[in-house]
Parts: structure tokens; C-alpha cells; sequence
């Protein structure tokens, strides 16, 4: 996964979290219409978009993507500073897998 990692697919998924908007709409995606490549950023979004079920890598990727933009999300209804805790969201993450680990 790392060698075709792109970090737009992750600021797609984030944006579309975010405004819970499609990803097509994503200022990301329309810049890329006019080079050709906003087919394979979809898709490739939707790859990961749809790891919402299952484990791995992907998942837990999918998993820090959701709560970031939750934290996002909630810092631009409350009119505060766009800046979310890399370190806290990883954290976060693991408590929650750790929890989910011991049901």
C-alpha cells in the first residue's frame, strides 16, 4: 500500500467526511478532471471509503481518516482553529481498537 500511496485520496476522504459531501465534488477531484486522473482518484477513494468493514491496514487507516474528520469537523462548527492532533487521533484509534479487542 505504501508504494501507491497518494496523499489526496486521503484529503478526498477527509473533505468528503468533512462536508459529507461525494467525493466527485471534491476541489481535488475537479482540478484533476481536465488531466485525466480524477477517475483513478475516485476510485482508488472508493477503495478505501469501503474499508469502513473489515480489519488490516486499510481499515485502520479508514478508521483515523474518520475520527480526524470528526475532530475537523466539529472545530469548524465551533469556530475554532482548523488544527487536529495527528498523536491524539492515533491514540484515540488504539484505545478504541483496544476496547473493541476485549468485547
Amino acid at each position: 500500500m505504501r508504494t501507491t500511496a497518494n496523499p489526496r485520496i486521503a484529503s478526498i476522504i477527509v473533505w468528503s467526511d468533512v462536508t459529507r459531501a461525494e467525493a466527485p465534488h471534491c476541489p481535488i477531484v475537479k482540478k484533476e478532471r481536465g488531466r485525466g486522473d480524477a477517475r483513478l482518484l475516485t476510485s482508488r477513494t472508493s477503495a478505501l471509503h469501503e474499508a469502513d468493514i473489515g480489519r488490516g491496514e486499510r481499515f485502520r487507516l479508514r478508521q483515523r481518516l474518520s475520527l480526524y474528520a470528526t475532530q475537523l469537523a466539529a472545530a469548524c462548527d465551533q469556530n475554532r482553529p482548523l488544527c487536529v492532533s495527528v498523536r491524539a487521533i492515533v491514540e484515540e484509534e488504539t484505545r478504541t481498537r483496544r476496547t473493541a479487542q476485549l468485547r
